[in-house]
């Protein structure tokens, strides 16, 4: 009947058209006629009522391709819903697909979902493959590059920083698993140890100290992962006051970080890290503390907490340039890491 309605009008009343069809709108964003298809008709009548009865529907492959036919701010909105979605349902890697298809627009009504983005990437339990940090770092290098062009700059910082921690985490998953590159995989876990605030800190200890464990590190490996037991019974309690961050001083570490809302370790795995470590303190006589370099504080540190003087970052290890330093953009590379990857 609305068929024939529009029909008639069309040919007829063309002055009544507009009217026949808001109501045959109206009808379709109620159910009417009850039929599955009614997002369909509605696209091609009231494209923003049919993509969003399509978003409701979860029907997101119909929705983002009727959306991008129109492009603009319509696939910017509905893009934007669908990573929304995805995040929502526990699926950052898949936000993150549709962002590397759609695009990430710098538009500040998107910061936020940017941001949890890389939250709840850098916060699942399980390793990120390196194509997935590899489709992150492209994603936020073109996010930069509209932010640049947007002129934003009370944002472009911290998305720096976040490409500098995708960067170094697609270059760790790199070399981790590469003979003759799991120092400067354990080196980058290290230098991850200042962006605790977007990694969760437990994890981020964890990770180090296992590398440094790979690497027969054996003093840095006791104090990372002794600080990710810590961290690890501090978020069980609840309470952080506690924390003793003396074995810390010298370096850049921060210990203001957000509290993980949830723990890395499982039960087994604490237990096996604690044994090793209390095997460690046992068989030791001395104390376990992280090695300083000529300045006299934290080898890894990039900002001396004495002189306040911050060295060059490694592009390649994320650990300062003291010497033989080849000056990059922004950045440094120790020629010696910088050899060992290209080799």
């Amino acid at each position: 009947l609305w068929e024939k309605a529009r029909s008639i009008a069309r040919e007829h009343a063309p002055e009544l058209l507009s009217s026949v069809e808001g109501k045959y709108v109206e009808y379709l964003k109620a159910g009417g006629g009850g039929t599955r298809d009614n997002a369909d008709k509605l696209v091609g009548l009231d494209v923003v009522a049919g993509l969003n009865m399509f978003a409701e529907r979860g029907e997101w492959d119909k929705c983002m391709a009727a959306a991008e036919k129109q492009g603009g701010p319509v696939l910017v909105k509905y893009s934007a819903l669908y990573a929304a979605s995805l995040l929502q349902a526990g699926k950052p890697t898949n936000a993150l697909g549709v962002l590397k298809k759609y695009g990430a627009p710098a538009v500040s009504q998107n910061y936020n979902l940017y941001r949890k983005m890389m939250a709840d990437l850098f916060a699942q339990p399980q390793p990120l493959a390196y194509a997935t940090l590899a489709e992150l770092r492209e994603v936020l290098l073109s996010l930069l590059a509209g932010i640049a062009r947007a002129n934003d700059a009370g944002v472009q910082s911290e998305f720096e920083t976040y490409m500098l921690v995708a960067h170094f985490a697609a270059l760790r998953a790199a070399c981790s698993d590469v003979a003759g590159m799991k120092e400067i995989a354990a080196r980058i876990s290290i230098s991850l140890l200042r962006h605790t605030d977007i990694i969760p800190a437990d994890k981020a200890f964890f990770e180090a100290g296992m590398q440094a464990k790979a690497c027969g590190w054996e003093s840095i490996a006791f104090v990372m992962l002794n600080r990710a037991l810590d961290l690890h019974d501090a978020i069980e309690d609840g309470n952080f006051d506690t924390l003793d961050n003396n074995e810390f001083e010298l370096t850049d570490i921060p210990m203001e970080v957000p509290v993980p809302a949830r723990q890395f370790l499982t039960s087994a795995k604490r237990e096996e890290v604690h044994d090793w470590v209390l095997g460690v303190s046992m068989d030791q006589q001395g104390r376990q503390t992280l090695p300083n370099d000529a300045r006299g504080c934290f080898e890894g540190a990039l900002l001396d907490p004495k002189t306040q003087r911050a060295a060059p970052q490694c592009i390649v290890s994320g650990h300062p340039v003291l010497r033989h330093a080849a000056p990059l953009n922004k950045c440094a590379e120790h020629k010696e890491d910088r050899n060992k990857l290209v080799l």
